[in-house]
């Protein structure tokens, strides 16, 4: 038996956690966490409010869940949040297509997918269903649940992060606690993604807890007031798939973040994550290439783990400048950011 499995299975019998509606036949994805794994759960979010809230002087706040389908459209969400997949054309089961040919591809493990439809139909042809049928071609499968609004049925979804609620609450939060930056806004809340091949126990679930933070401030004031006490701070940092020890100082000074602000926060997750028992050895931030860096940031560094899964990234960093910001304003015809103007002028000269 695998370490990940005598693992699962230990958490299963001792209440840690175990599938949701077991008696029915649980569908894969869905975990509740038992009497010992919620104790847990509830220490290491009040940790994290700890070290991320309260200790920094930021907000807290709890959104709602279920999500207008206009909000996800400014997000990019309803036209971009999916993965491609093909179905058995025999059994009718469906599997996400990248994964698929990863898997049954050995010889080109770690080869990134081109996002190319065309490539993973190829890649398929050779690929049988283990009922023997053939796949179809790919496509793509949005990944949010979609439900309808009251009477109107009027089409919204389960939220698929915590942050975009963050972002449309921004100008109410900043007009309501003093018009002043840099200021940053936490959550910890339940996230949404129907997965299409859930797998590794609590690593890939449809239904989730993150614990967020969203940091606003005006690019000519990229400086953290408290950036010295962190800045011998060493972390293990990837970059081009080398791995260095760095501190806090050189992350900003060479430009391996885009700013000051990110590279106090890089020190701060890892005194978390040492802090949660993560051994230093087992851990590392990766520097996103050019080509991994989604749209919508400036730069991106992930925390990645290694577990008994495999390396697993853990929380993503990133440089999301006004896009945000800049997209709700378009989408819902409201100023989004002229507080944010209004501060400039009190603070640059």
């Amino acid at each position: 038996m695998e370490l990940h499995e005598r693992i699962f299975d230990l958490a299963l019998n001792r209440s840690f956690f175990y599938p949701s509606n077991e008696p029915y036949g649980a569908k894969s994805g869905f975990y509740d966490y038992g009497p010992v794994g919620v104790l847990i759960k509830k220490k290491i979010e009040n940790h994290w409010r700890k070290t991320f809230i309260k200790e920094e002087g930021h907000h807290e706040v709890e959104t709602s869940i279920i999500t207008q389908e206009i909000v996800l459209q400014a997000s990019g969400h309803v036209q971009s949040f999916a993965d491609p997949v093909v179905d058995c054309k025999q059994c009718n089961q469906r599997v996400r297509a990248d994964t698929l040919v990863e898997e049954r591809h050995q010889d080109k493990h770690g080869e990134k997918w081109d996002g190319k439809l065309e490539s993973l139909d190829e890649a398929i042809k050779s690929i049988k269903c283990s009922c023997g049928g053939t796949y179809g071609n790919a496509y793509m499968f949005n990944l949010m649940f979609k439900t309808g609004i009251g009477g109107e049925n009027s089409a919204a979804y389960s939220r698929p992060e915590t942050a975009q609620v963050i972002f449309t609450a921004f100008p109410r939060i900043f007009r309501n606690h003093g018009m002043k930056l840099p200021l940053a806004v936490g959550q910890v809340g339940r996230s949404f993604r129907n997965e299409i091949s859930p797998r590794k126990g609590l690593v890939r679930m449809r239904e989730f807890t993150q614990m967020e933070l969203e940091y606003f401030f005006s690019p000519s004031l990229g400086d953290h007031s408290a950036f010295k006490e962190v800045e011998d701070q060493s972390v293990r940092v990837k970059i081009n798939d080398k791995i260095s020890t760095k501190s806090a100082k050189e992350l900003f000074e060479k430009k391996i973040t885009a700013n000051q602000i990110m590279a106090y926060y890089m020190a701060k997750q890892w005194a978390f994550y040492k802090s949660c028992g993560i051994p230093e050895s087992k851990m590392y931030l990766r520097v996103l290439s050019g080509g991994e860096v989604p749209h919508y940031s400036k730069g991106n560094i992930d925390m990645e783990v290694e577990t008994s899964y495999g390396v697993i990234e853990t929380i993503g960093n990133a440089y999301r400048t006004d896009y945000d910001l800049s997209r709700h304003a378009e989408y819902s015809k409201k100023e989004m950011d002229v507080f944010v103007e209004q501060e400039k002028k009190k603070l640059i000269p």
